[in-house]
């Protein structure tokens, strides 16, 4: 897959808001960007038990913040995006635990997409190791 600087600059864009949506408690934003891929790696929406679990798994531990680690370009359908979350300890604001995470952005008919792996942890021809 060939990558430029806009392919870069698109998916940090792209992951940026996200986080911030999540940051800012906008799950239902957030939840918006998020994709699946299918059995032909399409990227589909979220279903509705899929958006469930993710918004509860997002309001249990809210983000104080992310930094984004690595992006990695390997085909247009397997990239990762790995980020630290940041949870504030509730009795020690200055204290934050970090938890580490990942995004798969795919490029498909030229649109960047950020992509999770579904609820059967299923990343189809992968190159990325869980």
């Amino acid at each position: 897959m060939r990558v430029s600087s806009y392919d870069t600059t698109a998916v940090l864009s792209l992951a940026k808001e996200y986080l911030n949506y999540v940051v800012d408690s906008n799950y239902d934003a957030a939840l918006d960007m998020l994709y699946v891929l299918d059995e032909y790696n399409l990227p589909v929406e979220l279903d509705s038990a899929q958006r469930q679990y993710h918004r509860k798994a997002m309001a249990l531990y809210p983000m104080s913040g992310y930094e984004i680690e690595r992006l990695t370009f390997w085909r247009a359908a397997d990239s990762r995006l790995d980020y630290y979350i940041l949870i504030s300890n509730p009795s020690d604001s200055a204290e934050k635990a970090r938890v580490r995470s990942a995004l798969r952005p795919v490029r498909y008919e030229d649109i960047w997409y950020l992509t999770i792996a579904d609820d059967r942890g299923i990343n189809y021809n992968s190159e990325i190791s869980q």
